[in-house]
């Protein structure tokens, strides 16, 4: 019987120990990281997008991020890389936790009718990234 007990605390112990810990990524975009494409009267426009801020919060379904001043929540896996994606499946967060890089992307704009895509943009942002 001490032997059962033994093997359930070492057990709890390795789960416990390969937990993966919340982290927090403060992004700044590249000067010239940013592009995509700007609908307005029914065309596509190219256009590039100012300074962005991004700070990654991961923690795995309870993940979040603030893009700019504006918070979302997002799932979050770790497998080598870190792939979010907000609530809405709209854009996605791809990170190296190595290099300290990230990109944000958002083609929600391309499955919509074209009648429906003024004010929704498509874009890339390239940011780099430091953890708190």
């Amino acid at each position: 019987m001490n032997r059962f007990f033994t093997t359930i605390t070492l057990l709890c112990f390795s789960v416990g120990a390969i937990a993966q810990e919340k982290e927090i990524w403060a992004c700044q975009s590249e000067s010239d990281g940013a592009a995509g494409i700007v609908w307005r009267d029914g065309s596509a426009n190219i256009a590039s997008f100012n300074q962005q801020t991004l700070l990654l919060t991961i923690d795995g379904e309870n993940s979040s991020y603030t893009l700019n001043g504006t918070d979302y929540s997002a799932v979050c896996r770790v497998e080598g890389w870190v792939s979010c994606i907000d609530e809405t499946n709209t854009q996605h967060i791809l990170l190296s936790t190595t290099f300290g890089q990230a990109g944000l992307s958002n083609l929600f704009a391309t499955v919509l009718p074209p009648s429906t895509r003024d004010n929704n943009n498509i874009y890339v942002v390239s940011f780099n990234c430091t953890k708190f």
